[in-house]
């Protein structure tokens, strides 16, 4: 039981630093979770999703349901389904959904205390890209290889991460492919031993700054690698009511996550979840996100 627990919180903290709670689609009274193709599943992050909307629930005065899913087109049918008022998204999904379902920003989640983080463009150390353009141009004769877990929306990353400076799609009609993985470690490993992976050559891997940071811990991949781009700061996952919701329900939801650091139960959820908490919207950061996200062209 201990460690099925340990798992299923391992597989939270990796996908958000938080995971859902329940099997079922979530009604109204929902709180969808989703960091696309991230580890875990629904059933795995059930226990730790109990947890947090039980204390949710308690702080806030309503109920509260936690659900997570690592699939976007799941998530997009919960919403449509079952209307759920609030959700936590990945940054991507926040800004492919902002419009459409009315998204506003409730609260952002803290990845080591901070609010923003970067994005890093990794590649062999040997690889012969020094620069952006360098990808722009290829290499005998094909376009490079990109890998990432965040590729879902290629529109985020090539206006956002990469601030336009390269375009990345899912066919050749872009500077380079980029392909969907939920496996982005694997890929880098083996674009680190210079071997394909499920078929495909890698050039370049999409990574996190939590990643990124841990590699860097390790000599064999510190040597290895190198980083050939790093985004400006990007906002972490955010906390959004999903089109009506009445301002003072919103408003507790943001008090019950900003306070969680201060009483016990609290402060231990948050380390179970291995988040150091939730504050108020980094505006200006989020801001320059939306401008670049439908800007560029």
């Amino acid at each position: 039981m201990r460690a099925r627990t340990r798992a299923a919180a391992a597989a939270a903290t990796l996908a958000l630093g938080l995971a859902g709670a329940a099997a079922a689609r979530p009604g109204e009274r929902g709180l969808v979770v989703c960091y696309p193709n991230a580890p875990g599943s629904t059933e795995l992050a059930r226990p730790v999703m109990e947890r947090l909307g039980a204390y949710l629930t308690w702080r806030a005065g309503y109920d509260v349901h936690p659900v997570y899913t690592n699939d976007a087109d799941e998530a997009r049918r919960w919403i449509d389904e079952g209307r759920p008022r609030f959700g936590i998204l990945s940054l991507a999904l926040y800004l492919r959904w902002r419009e459409a379902l009315d998204l506003r920003v409730v609260a952002q989640s803290e990845r080591h205390h901070a609010l923003t983080e970067r994005y890093h463009l990794v590649v062999a150390q040997e690889a012969p890209w020094r620069s952006l353009d360098d990808l722009r141009a290829g290499r005998d004769g094909r376009k490079p290889i990109v890998w990432s877990s965040h590729l879902d929306d290629p529109r985020f990353v090539s206006r956002v991460v990469l601030a336009g400076k390269l375009e990345v799609t899912h066919d050749d009609t872009g500077h380079v492919r980029g392909v969907v993985t939920a496996q982005p470690l694997r890929a880098l490993r083996r674009m680190k031993a210079g071997e394909p992976f499920e078929g495909q050559p890698v050039d370049a891997v999409l990574l996190e700054d939590a990643a990124w940071l841990e590699l860097q811990k390790l000599q064999a991949f510190r040597e290895g690698l190198r980083a050939l781009h790093a985004s400006a700061p990007l906002p972490t996952p955010v906390v959004v009511s999903i089109g009506e919701v009445a301002p003072d329900d919103a408003a507790r939801l943001r008090e019950a996550l900003l306070s969680m650091h201060g009483d016990e139960r609290g402060r231990e959820l948050l380390g179970t979840l291995q988040v150091t908490g939730f504050s108020a919207a980094a505006r200006e950061a989020l801001d320059a996100a939306v401008a670049a996200y439908g800007g560029l062209r």
